[in-house]
């Protein structure tokens, strides 16, 4: 399999559950929250891919030289290894927030979630925003 469809499988593989939390308006919804084994196969894909990239350079790179941390993203491993690690994280965040905010009207829920799936922290920060305008009107 070559990056590039490893990163398309990715892609189409975590549509799913953002299709869930998009169209819900359940606190809860099974497969996502009660049993957290999506992420946790990413977690477990993610650990592997940097065993595999470790392997392939003999090591890590230092995370504090720029230099050496804008390199290792040429490679192809190390870019599906970011780029997974945004999926998973995004949709953590994601789900955070549909738990917190699912009964809420979709015009208010549905961007502050299509923000999170795009720019994570900017999704976050809204969400934040507005739970705190919430709650100075309640």
């Amino acid at each position: 399999m070559t990056y590039e469809i490893a990163f398309l499988a990715l892609n189409a593989l975590f549509f799913i559950p953002w299709f869930f939390l998009f169209t819900s308006n359940e606190p809860r919804f099974t497969m996502w929250q009660d049993h957290p084994s999506f992420l946790w196969f990413m977690s477990i894909l993610y650990a592997i891919l940097i065993a595999y990239s470790i392997y392939l350079h003999g090591g890590l790179t230092n995370m504090f030289d720029f230099e050496a941390l804008k390199s290792s993203f040429q490679r192809d491993e190390v870019m599906l290894l970011a780029w997974l690690h945004y999926l998973v994280f995004d949709l953590f965040v994601g789900i955070h927030i549909q738990q917190k905010i699912c009964k809420k009207a979709m015009y208010i829920r549905i961007p502050i979630l299509v923000l999170c799936l795009m720019l994570g922290p900017l999704g976050y920060a809204v969400y934040v925003l507005q739970s705190g305008v919430q709650a100075k009107k309640g």
